[in-house]
This record gives C-alpha cells, sequence and structure tokens, in this order.
C-alpha cells in the first residue's frame, strides 16, 4: 500500500470519527437538497426545508430551494442512498447520550462521510503536490498532516460545508497544470477542466481563482503543438459540471446562470439578492483581520450600514462576532507564515507558479473580504477562506528548501526549532477548533467547553484524557464505517489500475 493510501485512510477515519452528523442552520441547507433529490426526486427542498432552521433558503414560487450551488448535495447523493441500506450497522455518536440526536442522525453521518473522503482527498493531493515540487517524503508529510489537522480543514470536513470539496478540486487543478508540460497527454487537460468547473460546481464564490488558475494552464500550454486537442479537452471537461449547474439552475430557478442568492427567502436576508448588497464590508480592516486577527472582531470592522441597523446586525450576528475570539488565517495555521516565506526559494523554481498561485489564493481572500458576512456566523471563524488555506501551503516547501540546504549547523537546528513550534501550534489550534466546534441543533453553543475539565491531578488524569478523546472524536465507535468506505476505494482503485495494465498489454 503507498503512503498516499495510507494518509487517506488514515484522515478519513479522523474526520469520520471527528462527527456528529447533525445539521446547523450554515450546512442544513445543502443536505436538504441531497435528502430530497433522493427520497422525493425534485429539486424543491419542500418537505425538508425544516433542516435550513428556516434561516438560509432560497424561495421561488411558492417553493423551497437550497440557498447554496448543487455540487456539494449532488455529489453527496450516492453516499445518502447507500446510506439508507447501511444504518441498521451504525452506532449514534456520543454512544447515543448528546441532546440533538434524532431519527435521521444517522443517515446524516453516512451522507456526510462524503466530506471525509474528499477531504482527505485534498490531504493527500497537496502531499503529492509538495513531492512533485521538491521530492522529499518527510517536509512533504509534515506540509499534508498540517494542512489536515492544523487548519479549518479538520473542522470543516467532519462536517457538511463545501469549503473543503473546493480545495479538493483546486489542489488537483494544481498538480495537474504543473505537469502539464512533462506529460503531454491531453486527458491531463480534460481532468483540469473537470476540476475547474467543479470547483464552481461547489462554490461559485472561487470564480476569481479559477480564472487564474484558468489562465496559468493557457501559459503552460501555449507553445505545444497539439494545443487545439488540449483546449477542446479542457473545454469539455469544465463543461460536464457547468451543465449540470445551469440545467440545474433552469430548473431551479428558470434562469441558466443565477445565484441561488437571488432568490433569498429569508426576510432578514434580502440583501443578499443583490451583489452589491452582499459585499458591503470595507476592504479594511476586513482584510487584515480575516488574516492576521488573534482576538474578536472590531465592530468598526462590520458594514457601517449592518452595524447601525439593528434587525440586520440581528440578522447577520454581527455583534456575537464582536465577542467571539476570531482567528485570521495566519494565526489558526501559523505555519503559513513559514510557507509564506517560502515562495520566494520557489520564484527560484518557477516564478510563473508562484504568481499564480498566489494570484489564485488572493482571488479568494480579497473578494471575501467584502463579504457582509465574512466571518462564518455561526462559527465565527475564517470557513469562507479556507480553500485559500492550502494553496498558501504550498510555499511550504520553499521552507523546507531553504531548511535543509543549510550548511550552518545552529542555524538550521534554529530554522526546525521554529518550524516544529508553530506546527505544533498550528495543530493545536485545529484540534481545538474541531472539539470546540458547535453543537448539534444547537447552533451558538460549543459542543464541548474547557471549563467542563476537573482540574489536572494524579487521581483523574485517565477521566481528563478521557473527556478530550470522547469529544474531539465523538463518532469513533463508527470506525468500521471510516474503514469500509477509504478501504473500498484502495480495493477499487488496485482493481481498475491492474485491469488497466492487463488492458495496455494486450
Amino acid at each position: 500500500m503507498s503512503r498516499s493510501w495510507i494518509i487517506f485512510i488514515v484522515f478519513s477515519c479522523i474526520y469520520f470519527s471527528s462527527m456528529v452528523g447533525i445539521m446547523n442552520s450554515g450546512d442544513g441547507t445543502q443536505y436538504a437538497l441531497t435528502k430530497t433529490l433522493v427520497e422525493d426526486k425534485t429539486v424543491m427542498i419542500d418537505n425538508n426545508v425544516s433542516w435550513t432552521y428556516f434561516t438560509d433558503f432560497a424561495y421561488r414560487d411558492g417553493h423551497y430551494y437550497s440557498s447554496r450551488e448543487p455540487g456539494q448535495s449532488i455529489l453527496a447523493v450516492p453516499f445518502y442512498f447507500l446510506g439508507k441500506f447501511l444504518t441498521s450497522y451504525l452506532n449514534l455518536p456520543y454512544n447515543g447520550q448528546a441532546p440533538g440526536l434524532n431519527s435521521d442522525t444517522k443517515i446524516q453521518l453516512l451522507t456526510i462521510i462524503s466530506q471525509a473522503l474528499l477531504g482527505s482527498g485534498a490531504v493527500v493531493v497537496l502531499y503529492k503536490l509538495c513531492l512533485l515540487i521538491y521530492p522529499k517524503h518527510i517536509p512533504s508529510l509534515v506540509t499534508a498532516v498540517t494542512y489536515g489537522l492544523g487548519s479549518l480543514h479538520w473542522k470543516y470536513s467532519a462536517g457538511f460545508y463545501r469549503q473543503p470539496l473546493a480545495a479538493l478540486f483546486l489542489l488537483s487543478s494544481v498538480y495537474l497544470i504543473i505537469q502539464i508540460k512533462r506529460n503531454n497527454k491531453w486527458h491531463s487537460s480534460l481532468l483540469i477542466g473537470l476540476f475547474l468547473g467543479l470547483v464552481l460546481f461547489v462554490d461559485t464564490t472561487m470564480i476569481l481563482a479559477v480564472i487564474a488558475l484558468f489562465f496559468w494552464y493557457l501559459t503552460q500550454i501555449f507553445t505545444q503543438s497539439s494545443k487545439t486537442k488540449f483546449l477542446l479537452s479542457v473545454a469539455i471537461g469544465i463543461s460536464i459540471p457547468l451543465t449540470t449547474h445551469v440545467l440545474y439552475n433552469y430548473v431551479a430557478f428558470n434562469k441558466f446562470l443565477i445565484s441561488p442568492h437571488f432568490f433569498e427567502g429569508n426576510p432578514n436576508f434580502q440583501w443578499q439578492r443583490t451583489i452589491s448588497g452582499s459585499f458591503e464590508t470595507p476592504i479594511f480592516p476586513s482584510l487584515t483581520i480575516n488574516l492576521f486577527s488573534s482576538s474578536p472582531i472590531p465592530p468598526n470592522a462590520i458594514a457601517p450600514e449592518f452595524w447601525s441597523d439593528i434587525p440586520k446586525r440581528n440578522a447577520i450576528s454581527a455583534y456575537w462576532a464582536t465577542v467571539y475570539p476570531y482567528k485570521g488565517i495566519f494565526v489558526q495555521t501559523p505555519f503559513l507564515i513559514l510557507a509564506s516565506i517560502g515562495f520566494l526559494h520557489l520564484l527560484k523554481f518557477s516564478k510563473e507558479m508562484v504568481f499564480f498561485i498566489i494570484i489564485s489564493a488572493a482571488g479568494i481572500i480579497l473578494p471575501l473580504a467584502k463579504l457582509n458576512m465574512f466571518y462564518s456566523p455561526n462559527m465565527y471563524d475564517t470557513r469562507y477562506f479556507l480553500p485559500a488555506v492550502p494553496l498558501l501551503m504550498i510555499g511550504s516547501v520553499g521552507w523546507w528548501k531553504i531548511i535543509l540546504t543549510q550548511k550552518n549547523n545552529i542555524l538550521k537546528s534554529t530554522l526546525m526549532s521554529i518550524t516544529l513550534v508553530l506546527v505544533l501550534a498550528s495543530v493545536y489550534y485545529g484540534w481545538v477548533s474541531n472539539l470546540t466546534a458547535y453543537a448539534p441543533n444547537v447552533t451558538g453553543e460549543h459542543r464541548f467547553d474547557f471549563s467542563r475539565l476537573p482540574p489536572l491531578n494524579k487521581l483523574n488524569f485517565i477521566h481528563y484524557v478521557w473527556l478530550l478523546i470522547f469529544n474531539t472524536f465523538p463518532n469513533i465507535s463508527n470506525l468500521h464505517f471510516g474503514l469500509l468506505y477509504s478501504g473500498s476505494l484502495f480495493m477499487l482503485w488496485t482493481a481498475l489500475k491492474r485491469l488497466r495494465y492487463k488492458l495496455l498489454s494486450l
């Protein structure tokens, strides 16, 4: 078994064991569409609108719809369908003792295992991407593990949110674009187009990043003799998810090119019906806060119209955003500081690559810093900026090169020590963000609070540790399902690989 598959299986089990499987308002609208597609075979979520908590939903002609892009919901359909046959073999998280668990909990867990698998895929692709640029196993592994456990990726790969999927498809595009000159194969262009299309299929706010990566792809094939075939391949790849997307839009909203937010059904969120109404936050200080904040959001960072209008302020939970601690992405994952420095060294490897990766990350961060709810309004963290994190992580390859090529042992040891400290700090913050995620069906309350821990002493040490493990991995009793799904994918991949070799040898 390859290292990549070991990483995939380990992380999918970690993410699945961390799940509670209950929807809050932030992810319920996606789940409502998945459930409706299977049970009612329609895109109208009328029978499942309760999962949106009547907070996040679109409304047209007397019917309810999901207020998100359809990609994540559609990709989860096979898992929901298969889960219907496996629920009797699943245990409830928290041994069934936590409030909020209900009759739908098991099918939800088996649906959002798709997140664990796709989120783990993002970790693996980052690992292989780092190896591609700098073929050293340990630095690449440390970078991938730091991303997988030391960022919000852990927290949101254990829920039903779109950002881990967008990260996977963005990273896969970058990996293939770097290789396109080397392999010179049309099917790589097909996959690049497919992945870029899938990014928009799950989250259209990534459009500037997709455009930047597409231009990078064009620069890579510009000198190829078969560029016409490449362009046709990438166009076909993009068209597969985007055609599905626009057809869904037409069925749901009677328009091909439209955002579900333009049909926002919640009266408190009517401002989302226009682009100008959604992006009113001052770029500064929002940008610096989302990069470097280590304290609650100051009131002057909220769009003035929303801060001065009490109903709007309440609608976007603006007050609570100024109360809860808020970590910018460089504080949530301090290892990113070193990765950013590493980009300077990577300029020697490829100025073009560095330029387009940074532009792609900026294409995610800058527009979202203008969003009226730039903070995740039910978690108060930088979830929306999460897909930019693995793009910036790629710079860590340059940082590792700086360290490992040092001839001065004292300087080398110092840099190693700094790196270790920031890696451990990142993993600690990632763990805390997962441990204190909000409780199932009780948006706004932590599912665990450190005040519940007894005073640490020799007598209760085991109980102390058990409380932390149990609340970090509330779904650990279903670990066998994580192994079943990830192991099945490994066996399928192995079988297809052997079949391919046999066909080629004929």
